[in-house]
């Protein structure tokens, strides 16, 4: 099931799964993802996804 992130700004996305909301900070050289410790099955995919598509320059719509 793919969940799409929203961009609060140009480092920062958050999802919300219906279930429970996680934030991706995107800095120069890493990404952290805050998750509040409910099971999200794919949270390290999306955020792999995320810092891939940034290191491209390929930025979701917001």
């Amino acid at each position: 099931m793919n969940k799409a992130f929203e961009k609060i700004n140009e480092t920062t996305y958050v999802c919300d799964d219906g279930h429970v909301r996680f934030f991706l900070l995107i800095g120069d050289d890493e990404a952290l993802l805050i998750d509040s410790g409910m099971e999200t099955v794919n949270a390290k995919e999306l955020a792999h996804v995320r810092a891939y598509e940034r290191s491209v320059g390929v930025y979701p719509q917001s």
